[in-house]
């Protein structure tokens, strides 16, 4: 939850974060764009809630792979697949590659 300067609370998941600004996604209204300047107060952890447990290990039996790095920006292999396919299961049955090398 965020207050901001005029009172207003707003809950959302900070998408992302910059020196003046914070993109939160709302779940009713889309993506916010809060400018920092207007953030009167930071969100309150009392509104997180644990998420489920999820079971992330690899599983070497389906050739999974972990990709312990985080990528700023979206892998140029995967822009370039999204761009070359229009059809989605097409694409996870043919077109994707096969792995992620440092960019």
């Amino acid at each position: 939850e965020f207050v901001l300067s005029n009172g207003e609370r707003i809950i959302g998941h900070v998408l992302s974060e910059t020196a003046q600004t914070i993109y939160l996604d709302h779940g009713t209204l889309g993506v916010l764009t809060l400018p920092r300047s207007q953030i009167a107060a930071k969100p309150i952890e009392a509104y997180l809630r644990p998420a489920p447990l999820v079971d992330l290990a690899i599983r070497s039996e389906y050739d999974e792979v972990d990709y312990p790095q985080l990528f700023v920006e979206p892998h140029p292999a995967i822009v370039e697949t999204l761009l070359r396919n229009d059809d989605a299961i097409e694409m996870y049955l043919k077109g994707l590659p096969d792995r992620l090398t440092p960019s």
